[in-house]
């Protein structure tokens, strides 16, 4: 029986908490997630206009592309180049997120590596992967999904890095590890606050 997909509403510190893996997000991390932003992800610009006064918050698809432009950030990958492949077929991306999560077992959430913070690194059967192709490979600003079978050597790629013989390597991501890690800290995360704390009153 497959696990059913993670109805969330995040503000946006429990979304910074969960892709964190459950801990107090680093400056770094608040940062770049503001400047994805204002690039639009998670939330292109006619959602931006909507929200200005309300609160936006995260769902699933959200807290997603969020953290695979994190990670696109984190592994030197140019920022046009993470809108290319995170924006140029977000409905694909985001339905191929849906596909990652609703293929793993009712259990998935609850296997003893999934709140390790990254210290275990399991090679999972229904793996998926994202290629983010760089500048310099042969199809910058494209993110390709590869399923499970699909990879050239699934061992190797939990490095995670595909090198093919007289070819630049492409970083590839085991997309499904991730997803998981994000969506058991965002089931937990905390209240936050929604927006700047009020002032205290003057007093005479």
């Amino acid at each position: 029986m497959p696990v059913p997909l993670p109805i969330l509403e995040l503000t946006h510190g429990q979304a910074m908490w969960a892709l964190a893996y459950g801990q107090v997000p680093p400056r770094r991390l608040l940062d770049q997630a503001r400047y994805l932003r204002t690039l639009g992800i998670p939330f292109s610009a006619d959602e931006q206009t909507v929200g200005r006064g309300n609160r936006l918050t995260y769902d699933y698809a959200r807290l997603v592309e969020t953290g695979f432009g994190l990670l696109g950030l984190s592994y030197g990958l140019r920022p046009r180049d993470i809108v290319g492949g995170l924006i140029g077929d977000r409905d694909g991306m985001r339905a191929a997120y849906a596909t990652m999560y609703l293929e793993q077992p009712l259990g998935a959430l609850t296997a003893d590596w999934v709140k390790s913070r990254g210290r275990l690194k399991p090679m999972l059967a229904n793996e998926y992967f994202i290629r983010m192709h760089e500048r310099h490979g042969d199809a910058p600003g494209n993110f390709d999904v590869i399923g499970p079978g699909e990879a050239k050597d699934p061992g190797e790629l939990l490095e995670p890095v595909e090198r093919y013989p007289g070819e630049r390597a492409r970083r590839v991501v085991p997309a499904v590890r991730h997803i998981l890690q994000w969506v058991v800290w965002a089931l937990e995360a905390p209240p936050t606050p929604s927006g700047p704390k009020p002032r205290k009153a003057k007093t005479a």
